[in-house]
């Protein structure tokens, strides 16, 4: 049974991935229809229906590649991490057979396990400067969500945070906002989430300008669903769209949903930074972590 198992974790190292790459074949649906409507590209939907993922997978997808963001493809194996923790598993259940009188021996102690690379060192985040996060804020503060803007630069709170923040969560004249509840992006979907930790729920401290900008909004909220009528969503959630409805992905301060802060950095003049990680690209420049 040991060859055995060698053969297994050597087919799983090349072969052993099941799970298809759907970025990967997005992204090679939007090379091949490029030229499709006049050279616009695909529609959202098409590309959708071909590469079996949701709607909103799909245009947050055409927004990456036209922004010039590459998607790597997966290889066909598993990492040697993986295969490890497939080997803990069957040793564990190799050894119950060799306890429960089924095996004589654990063939799991003798098969070779491949050897996860060593990591190389993280390189080194790049952060905006005071002043290019004042030359940022100066083309933000122009936004619809200037006041959510402030709330990231100032207080480092994450996109899922901000787009969570209910009303009864906001008291203005003290100057407080609670943090409890977030909305994450599940199989391109937005959904509720109360899964914070007792360390993540806590309360954070408002300065006057910031308090002034929400306040902004909240006066806008409330002349938009005097608007709207009975036909307004109440969410009960402050960062939501003109038609009420609640935020998929942080919009950018350019008016577009866009996720990125690249178009107003631009506008602004500071350096875009394409960072992976999901806390503001900015935060490090004013709040330490």
């Amino acid at each position: 049974m040991v060859p055995t198992l060698n053969a297994l974790y050597r087919r799983l190292l090349h072969s052993g991935r099941i799970k298809g790459d759907a970025n990967w074949r997005m992204y090679t649906y939007w090379l091949q229809h490029q030229t499709d409507r006049d050279g616009r590209g695909p529609r959202a939907g098409d590309m959708a229906a071909a590469c079996g993922t949701t709607l909103n997978a799909a245009r947050e997808a055409l927004r990456r590649y036209r922004r010039g963001r590459v998607p790597q493809e997966y290889a066909a194996g598993l990492s040697p991490k993986s295969v490890k923790n497939i080997h803990v598993l069957l040793h564990k259940a190799f050894s119950d057979a060799v306890a429960w009188g089924y095996l004589r021996f654990n063939p799991a102690e003798h098969a070779v396990v491949p050897r996860a690379q060593r990591r190389e060192q993280a390189p080194v985040r790049r952060v905006w400067t005071i002043e290019e996060l004042g030359r940022w804020l100066a083309v933000a503060s122009q936004d619809r969500f200037a006041g959510m803007w402030l709330l990231a630069a100032t207080t480092g709170m994450r996109r899922s945070e901000l787009a969570g923040v209910r009303l009864d969560m906001l008291d203005l004249n003290s100057g407080v906002l609670r943090v409890e509840d977030t909305r994450v992006v599940v199989a391109g979907r937005s959904h509720h989430s109360d899964g914070k930790t007792a360390a993540g729920r806590r309360g954070i401290s408002l300065d006057t300008f910031t308090c002034a900008e929400l306040a902004k909004l909240l006066d806008l909220l409330d002349k938009e669903r005097a608007a709207f009528g009975s036909a307004c969503p109440d969410h009960g959630l402050l960062m939501v769209n003109e038609e009420g409805r609640p935020l998929h992905r942080t919009p950018s301060p350019t008016g577009s949903t866009d996720s990125s802060t690249a178009p107003a950095s631009r506008m602004s003049g500071c350096t875009t930074y394409d960072t992976p990680t999901p806390r503001w690209p900015w935060t490090s420049a004013s709040t330490p972590r």
